[in-house]
């Protein structure tokens, strides 16, 4: 009995140290930046992808930052980490036709669009949940 009550009691420590864990990267789900992410401003914006780039978060690996050119300008579209995007089915290059849906933000004294899913073709690429939990993030699934 008494092997039971501490082995609940350690898995029940462990889950709340996993669930209540401060972010180690501006990244993870519970940052400062992932929380400018709002399902209130969404948007879905059509164009052609005129640059990618590198960006970086403070205290954090790089991202990747497209410039999508569409009938109502130039928007800066954050996609997500480097080494996630890497990794996908789906590889981004200049003058691609993409369609991007995402939360529209004030970040660094500009406009950027938080990319929630990507669309090339008829392939999508979900980055982030419905409710803009990243698709990187372990905390996803929790």
């Amino acid at each position: 009995m008494y092997k039971s009550i501490l082995a609940i009691a350690i898995v029940a420590l462990f889950i709340g140290t996993v669930t209540y864990a401060e972010p180690n990267s501006e990244w993870d789900r519970g940052s400062q930046y992932n929380q400018l992410f709002n399902t209130k401003s969404m948007e879905t914006v059509k164009g052609v992808v005129a640059e990618i780039t590198d960006f970086q978060l403070p205290d954090s690996e790089k991202g990747v930052l497209l410039k999508l050119e569409s009938d109502n300008g130039t928007h800066l579209v954050h996609l997500g980490p480097a080494w996630f995007l890497e990794n996908q089915g789906i590889q981004l290059e200049t003058g691609d036709k993409i369609t991007v849906k995402g939360s529209q933000v004030e970040y660094q004294n500009g406009s950027a669009l938080i990319a929630q899913a990507v669309v090339k073709k008829n392939h999508m690429l979900v980055l982030r949940s419905a409710s803009g939990a990243p698709a990187w993030s372990a905390w996803t699934t929790l």
